[in-house]
């Protein structure tokens, strides 16, 4: 109660959609591991998951353009995880490889016309969100382009594998490295000190 009140007051104002998909996965798994909560859920599985999948074409409309880009930004970064491999393009270079690999995306679009490049072949919704972005929009893939794809699969396993263990042992750190992964999916809260000196200290 105490971190879900304060979490209702703030979140709205930041407009944050990954911080809301964590609070609500996190609150969820809480509540699945109250016995008399978990009997009424399972009773009703069918209407939660009705009910996320609203809530998740919801937020999709909510801002279009930026779940729009950040689809993108998941494209040109799984490209670049196949690109860079097991060891990555080094520490804080994302943005610079961004660039480059989404320019030769788009020019797997462009045509020769008569009247000069074919940039209309580009699909409209890409081109109108293309951008620059420092980050991947993905904690996990964001490393992985950077570190390397080993480091990324080991820190999303150490993670779940930590999740699991603290579920199963009842301890109450389990929803906060939830909300961590979960926000990492959609944004990248390691980028922050707070964080940072919060992960390894819930970990």
């Amino acid at each position: 109660v105490i971190g879900l009140v304060p979490s209702l007051v703030v979140l709205p104002v930041t407009l944050s959609r990954a911080a809301f998909i964590a609070l609500v996965f996190s609150m969820l798994l809480l509540f699945m591991s109250i016995p008399k909560y978990n009997i009424k859920i399972k009773k009703k599985y069918l209407i939660f998951i009705f009910a996320l999948v609203i809530l998740g074409v919801i937020a999709y409309f909510f801002k279009q353009n930026s779940a729009n880009g950040r689809l993108l930004i998941f494209i040109i970064s799984l490209r670049l995880l196949r690109k860079f491999g097991l060891f990555g393009c080094g520490y804080g270079n994302f943005a610079s490889v961004y660039g480059q690999e989404q320019a030769d995306y788009f020019l797997e679009y462009i045509e020769q016309s008569p009247n000069g490049l074919d940039y209309t072949l580009i699909p409209s919704w890409e081109r109108e969100v293309a951008d620059m972005p420092q980050y991947a929009f993905n904690e996990f893939i964001h490393r992985g382009v950077e570190i390397g794809v080993l480091y990324m699969l080991v820190l999303l396993m150490l993670l779940l594998m930590v999740i699991i263990q603290a579920y199963r042992a009842r301890k109450i750190w389990c929803y906060g490295l939830v909300s961590i992964f979960m926000f990492s999916l959609f944004s990248y809260p390691l980028e922050y000190w707070e964080n940072i000196l919060l992960f390894p200290i819930i970990l």
